[in-house]
């Protein structure tokens, strides 16, 4: 298939992109002007547009089965003020699916986060796609908002769009203040690690196998019927605490230094469990 992806600089779009490539897709790969140097792969099914997302890419577009929207703002542990995340988020990200619709695609994969359930998360021990959303602080929301943007868009414009909530992903080419990398890092040179207690309740998933599913997702518009919009969560339907996950790749990695479970406080407002309910029967079976 030709896909088009945005957000191909970030984390999960690299990744994403080396795996599509690798499954035989050709990729169209949106980035800004100011990432125009971070052009990573030369394969020839990889063509690099340089813009906006509100551009108009309508010679583009045209030659695209489906639109992959893996760009956002705010994503931690960046910081994201209201103003951008609602220009980015909502607005540039309504306006990049409209062009796109007047310009022919119906098939769209989109990015979303578990932190859109915000609030409403904490009420379940496994979190239902369909569950109410009451998100906390402008990246959240901004998402949240767009969620229900797609929703609209699918029914009144009559396409087909898959949206994924991803939960704790990790893996290569994430921000260096996050969990694992700043974990690898402090176990390849042997340094102390000092984190929570770690009592903390996720799903973590490494980022190469929400890129499979991503490319399963993909396959599955065939049997989706136009208007239909469909929200699933992405994880790895395993829970386990942040100290065991810590203490596996602590382990894994062969650090002679101490991980110091405990030494640091948790968060203002920790949320202890945030753990989805995983519909594999969409992905595996549709």
């Amino acid at each position: 298939m030709k896909l088009f992806v945005t957000g191909a600089t970030g984390f999960i779009g690299q990744n994403f992109i080396i795996e599509a490539l690798e499954s035989g897709h050709q990729v169209y790969a949106l980035i800004r002007e100011s990432s125009a140097q971070f052009k990573f792969n030369l394969n020839p099914n990889l063509n690099w547009i340089i813009g906006e997302l509100d551009g108009d890419y309508k010679n583009v577009f045209t030659q695209c089965d489906v639109l992959v929207h893996l760009a956002s703002h705010g994503v931690s542990p960046q910081p994201g003020n209201w103003v951008d995340c609602i220009e980015i988020n909502v607005k540039k990200s309504t306006q990049l699916i409209l062009n796109s619709i007047n310009s022919g695609i119906t098939n769209f994969l989109v990015s979303g986060t578990f932190a859109e359930y915000g609030e409403y998360g904490t009420k379940y021990e496994y979190i239902p796609a369909d569950s109410l959303l009451k998100p906390l602080g402008p990246y959240a929301t901004s998402k949240a908002m767009f969620h229900q943007i797609c929703m609209q868009l699918c029914e009144e414009k009559k396409i087909k769009i898959i949206y994924t909530r991803l939960f704790s992903v990790y893996g290569e080419g994430q921000n260096k203040n996050n969990l694992w990398p700043s974990l690898k890092y402090a176990a390849l040179n042997n340094l102390d690690f000092q984190m929570t207690k770690g009592e903390q309740i996720r799903d973590f998933i490494s980022v190469d196998n929400v890129c499979v599913n991503f490319l399963k997702l993909i396959e599955k518009f065939s049997a989706i019927d136009y208007g239909n919009q469909i929200t699933i969560n992405i994880g790895s339907g395993i829970s386990k605490s942040v100290a065991e996950f810590s203490r596996y790749w602590w382990n894994k990695f062969g650090s002679k230094a101490q991980l110091l479970i405990g030494s640091k406080p948790y968060r203002k407002n920790e949320i202890m469990r945030y753990v989805p309910k995983i519909d594999n029967d969409f992905i595996n079976l549709l």
